[in-house]
């Protein structure tokens, strides 16, 4: 099935924000389903069985499969199943989805809140090692082209993580020597305009980090351009960031144009 052509150049988008707001819970369009999995309490469990992601639940074995259980998955599902094990590895055996760098539809094993693979297409991955207690497989598709599906193998305790490389203890530095007096301190030049203003309106085209307890940032154009990159860093305790404009190309899951809000190297929104 063809998609509909890319739009245009569109306005761009504009935001605000003021240090020591409260923290707020972000959900992206589309993803507002919540999957409730229950918890098998039969201590008779088998230590090996067929899943299916449909199903969902929180299964405590030591190997197994899962697979999406249709000949031909289908479309907008959101679906996930818990294996409860300690350091799995996950043999991909079939592999047959909708493949474009895995945005469309995608398998997505998820380790205690952490994505650690998404897989996709129709080549069937190699291995994914898993280390932990438990790792989460959630089968995502969206509103069109469906395949045949996917069928992973997982077996649990056969792996065991590296061990910490061993540090050699710090020598016990020499007794310094009495300190030289020195000059006192030439005073450091003025900040430059802008660098650490308590507020101030930041254009993404400029780049750069600053200090700054309030502003906005804007893409700065009437219309913003192809293939751009652009990035800038507020530092600022316990941000709020308003959105007050908003106009980029439209796509359910964010795939063309979109605008990224980064924590500690992590994608928040």
């Amino acid at each position: 099935m063809s998609r509909a052509p890319r739009r245009g150049p569109l306005v761009g988008v504009l935001l605000m924000w003021a240090a020591g707001a409260a923290a707020q819970a972000v959900l992206e369009p589309g993803n507002t389903t919540t999957t409730t999995n229950a918890t098998s309490t039969d201590s008779t469990a088998p230590t090996a069985l067929s899943l299916n992601v449909h199903d969902g639940g929180v299964f405590a074995l030591d190997a197994g499969s899962i697979t999406d259980g249709f000949p031909t998955y289908l479309n907008n599902l959101d679906l996930s199943v818990t294996v409860q094990g300690e350091n799995c590895l996950l043999t991909w055996v079939e592999m047959d989805l909708e493949g474009f760098s895995c945005v469309f539809d995608s398998v997505r094993v998820i380790v205690a809140g952490v994505e650690v693979a998404k897989v996709c297409g129709r080549e069937v991955p190699v291995p994914t090692q898993v280390f932990g207690s438990a790792f989460t497989l959630r089968f995502v598709t969206d509103s069109v082209i469906t395949q045949t599906g996917f069928s992973v193998n997982f077996q649990c305790g056969l792996m065991t993580p590296a061990p910490p490389t061993s540090v050699p203890p710090t020598p016990t530095p020499p007794t310094p020597a009495p300190p030289t007096p020195v000059p006192p301190p030439t005073p450091a030049p003025p900040t430059q305009p802008g660098t650490d203003a308590t507020a101030l309106s930041l254009n993404v085209h400029d780049g750069g980090v600053f200090a700054l307890d309030a502003g906005s940032i804007t893409d700065g154009f009437p219309t913003y351009l192809n293939n751009l990159d652009l990035s800038v860093t507020v530092q600022g305790e316990n941000c709020l960031l308003t959105w007050v404009e908003m106009d980029l190309e439209a796509h359910f899951n964010c795939a063309f144009d979109s605008v990224r809000v980064v924590v500690a190297g992590v994608e928040v929104a």
